[in-house]
This record gives structure tokens, sequence and C-alpha cells, in this order.
């Protein structure tokens, strides 16, 4: 049975196994592996999914009782009515069942009339781009972001609600 639910303590191992699948597999070529590792290690430790979880929205899908995905959106993040998603990440062997968008879709619910959503995606991960585009979701501008050593080539996509 599929389900979607706020995130507890105990599915955190559950997250960190998904976001290093998921980031091996979906940023393999886009990113090298010292940063994709260093990235998993630091962005999906307990401490900080933990504190991901206390001051954000942090959502799990569920499949046979077995986490399979998670998204996490931060509300008003830039301004009154204006979301953004931080993540959202489902096995790659669960993908294109429709666990993305049964989490997209809580997002969206949970978000007030008349506001926006936005996510920042890499601008070579075509699968991601496709999900959003499907979705309504709209090119809002390009971005160049650096982390360390690493220069990130992304586009912010808006959805209005």
């Amino acid at each position: 049975m599929k389900m979607i639910r706020k995130m507890k303590t105990e599915d955190i191992e559950s997250v960190q196994r998904i976001a290093k699948t998921t980031w091996r597999d979906t940023y393999k070529g886009i990113m090298n592996d010292e940063f994709i590792e260093e990235f998993i290690k630091v962005g999906y430790s307990k401490k900080m999914i933990k504190s991901r979880a206390r001051d954000t929205i942090f959502i799990v899908a569920v499949y046979d009782e077995q986490v399979v995905g998670f998204t996490n959106f931060i509300s008003n993040y830039f301004g009154n009515n204006q979301s953004v998603l931080a993540a959202i990440y489902i096995e790659p062997r669960y993908q294109r069942k429709g666990f993305g968008t049964m989490l997209l879709n809580n997002v969206i619910e949970q978000l007030p009339q008349s506001s926006k959503l936005f996510a920042d995606i890499e601008r070579q991960n075509k699968g991601c781009r496709k999900f959003f585009e499907t979705k309504g979701f709209m090119l809002h501008k390009n971005i160049n972001a650096k982390i360390g050593n690493h220069q990130f080539d992304r586009i912010r996509v808006v959805l209005e609600t």
C-alpha cells in the first residue's frame, strides 16, 4: 500500500539510504564523485536530517511499510506565499510509479491558495526537468552557484497554485 506521511525519527536511516542511492544515481556524470560523497556525508547526516525535520516540512513516501522516497519544503522561504521545494527523491527502483507525484501533491495541498512553489534543479538532470515540466512548473531563472570547488549550472522553476 502506498502512503504519504510526516517523517519520523525512526525514518532517518531510510532517508539516508535513499539520499545515498539517488544522489549517486542522479548526479553521476553531472557532479564529480568526490563532491557527491561529501554532500551526502554532510547534507544527509543524522544531525542535518533532524535539523531539517525540525525546521522544514519533511514528508516520506511509504510502500509496504518501507520508506521509498522523501521530500522537504520550506514555507515562505522567498517571502509570503513563496515556498521552496528543498528536496524530492525516490529510490530508483520506485521511480515512475507515482511516488514523486504523491509527494509533490502533498506539498501543494499544504500551500495556501495563490502561492508559488520554487525548485532548483541541475540543468543537465533531464529526468528531473521533465518531471517538473509535466507537473506544470515553468522556468523562472537561471542560477549559477558554487559550493566548495563545485560549480552548479541550475535552473529555478516555479509552480503557481
